[in-house]
């Protein structure tokens, strides 16, 4: 199982698949922070997204710019934006601050399951 840090839900799966089954749910900053304890992956391309993840999470969160594919039994913290920015917009750390504070930045844990399972329990 690998685990990844992203900054968007959408995810590819590897080509050889043809279908997935994705759980998602929503967290709090609390069990974001838990979940961040553990190693992971980062895939966090913008160095203000990385800094304001490092602030909020409490750990290093690299900015490595990577693609990844889900594979089962594969985790993914997702930092969601609940707004898009304009075409070509890299926000800044107080630009990115402020839409936390505004709850426009919310955090899903997205579990790749086995086909035939619905729940990762």
């Amino acid at each position: 199982m690998t685990r990844y840090l992203l900054n968007s839900p959408i995810v590819a799966i590897p080509p050889e698949d043809r279908e997935a089954i994705i759980y998602v749910k929503k967290l709090t900053l609390e069990e974001a922070r838990e979940w961040a304890k553990g190693d992971f992956i980062s895939a966090i391309g913008h160095e203000s997204t990385a800094l304001m993840l490092t602030s909020l999470l409490g750990v290093d969160v690299p900015v490595n710019r990577i693609r990844i594919s889900l594979k089962e039994g594969d985790e993914a913290l997702v930092t969601q934006f609940l707004v898009r920015p304009p075409e070509g917009k890299i926000w800044s750390l107080r630009e990115l601050e402020q839409l936390w504070r505004e709850g426009k930045i919310q955090f899903l844990l997205l579990v790749r399951l086995p086909m035939g399972h619905s729940s990762p329990n």
